[in-house]
């Protein structure tokens, strides 16, 4: 009997011992999960955030220059945030969440990181509202150049994006005339930003993509074309003291002083 109730505990002290190993082997499903989601790409960009945002509380809080300069010097470093992102979006790139990294290191990454998201995002996605987020940011001045953004033109095959970007490619040339200190120069880069306003307004008169896209093109091409040194002033409508309406055509040829005035 002894030896049964021996054999007994020794079967299940066996049993206990290799659920115990098992159980060792095998990571808790809340580990791997939580390990999931560390290296998805939006996890990766939220822990960006996160210790950044940290860092920017203690800054405001600093007491001295000091405590400033440490604390800047401090920051998340991009560099790696960015090659982690690239890792997984290269390993899926055709994946809506790998076009969301692409345009964060596209737009937020280093000098090392950069240009491989803007080509990957482009390449893979060029026919996206994401690839049109870029081509905005491009065209605000932040890094961007004409040679990206007619890689989007010319990478798009659907209308609402290629002139979208289009678009964009004109805003960058009109900011990049207003910039301009030698007026020639100017001038090249206001006449490429007509050229494309132009096409975009014969391609919106024969296949309308919104409402109020046209007029929206014309007034932009009408303020490029006028509301320049030297251009020639819109007619001004209005209505004198007495009631009497008058143009601004109408004193073509004359000095006409503009008063604008207004309570605050």
């Amino acid at each position: 009997m002894n030896k049964i109730v021996q054999m007994t505990g020794a079967v299940l002290l066996g049993a206990h011992v290799l659920c115990a190993q098992e159980a060792a082997e095998k990571p808790p499903a809340n580990a791997e999960a939580s390990e999931t989601k560390a290296e998805s790409i939006q996890g990766i960009i939220n822990e960006y955030e996160a210790e950044n945002r940290a860092v920017l509380e203690k800054f405001r809080a600093a007491k001295t220059r000091e405590e400033r300069n440490k604390l800047f010097n401090s920051r998340p470093d991009k560099t790696e945030y960015g090659k982690r992102i690239m890792k997984l979006a290269e390993a899926n790139p055709k994946s809506e969440e790998s076009a969301k990294g692409l345009l964060w290191v596209a737009t937020q990454g280093t000098r090392e990181t950069r240009q491989k998201a803007s080509d990957l995002l482009i390449q893979e996605h060029a026919d996206t509202e994401t690839v049109l987020s870029y081509a905005r940011y491009l065209a605000g001045g932040y890094g961007g150049t004409p040679e990206i953004l007619t890689q989007v033109v010319e990478s798009s095959t659907k209308p609402k994006i290629k002139r979208g970007a289009q678009y964009y490619l004109a805003s960058f040339y009109v900011k990049n005339a207003d910039r301009q200190q030698d007026e020639a120069v100017a001038k090249q880069q206001r006449d490429k930003a007509k050229a494309l306003l132009t096409e975009l307004i014969e391609e919106e008169k024969k296949s309308p993509l919104d409402a109020g896209t046209l007029a929206q093109l014309e007034t932009k091409l009408m303020q490029l074309e006028q509301l320049v040194v030297g251009g020639v002033a819109p007619d001004i409508v209005g209505t004198d003291q007495d009631d009497q309406e008058f143009k601004l055509s109408d004193y073509r040829g004359k000095v006409v002083l503009l008063d604008f005035w207004g309570y605050w």
